[in-house]
């Protein structure tokens, strides 16, 4: 049987310490660095809405995609390619 290996960086120490934070955390807590981990740097948050106004929200967002697509495309730069063949 071959020996288990860590991760670079990682000791026995460091995993001790990841499970003592996780064993010791509050069910509050554990929520917040769950939604943190998700949402951070990406520009989201994790909200609660009530069911009865999901589908608004959902066409709000998306149609807030679709507007950032629609400026992220026409902020794009466009190449035009040559119908001639280069020749030297």
């Amino acid at each position: 049987m071959s020996q288990q290996k860590l991760p670079v960086g990682w000791t026995p120490e460091k995993i001790r310490e990841v499970i003592d934070h996780h064993e010791n955390q509050t069910g509050k807590e554990a929520v917040a660095e769950l939604e943190s981990a998700f949402t951070e740097g990406r520009g989201y948050r994790t909200m609660h809405i009530p069911i009865e106004v999901e589908n608004q929200v959902l066409q709000i967002i998306d149609a807030a995609e679709d507007a950032r697509r629609s400026l992220k495309e026409s902020q794009t730069p466009v190449i035009a390619e040559s119908r001639k063949p280069y020749r030297h």
